[in-house]
């Protein structure tokens, strides 16, 4: 889902604000992966979890039967 938005393949440690991530994308997004997982996540969801790895980390609780694929 992050290569998708940004056009171009995130290293999991990156920040996802340089890879491409501007506020209202970075909102868009968030936005996005809620209705993904059927769940309200906070708008400043990018800013408080700037990386793939620090997303996924956060997310996994919220649906931990579903697979991550946002940056592969």
């Amino acid at each position: 889902m992050v290569s998708e938005a940004v056009g171009t393949i995130v290293d999991t440690n990156a920040p996802l604000m340089a890879a491409g991530f501007d506020s209202l994308s970075a909102s868009e997004f968030g936005g996005n992966l809620g209705i993904q997982f059927s769940s309200e996540l906070p708008s400043t969801l990018l800013f408080d979890h700037p990386t793939i790895n620090a997303l996924s980390g956060f997310l996994s609780p919220v649906s931990p039967v579903r697979e991550l694929s946002l940056g592969l």
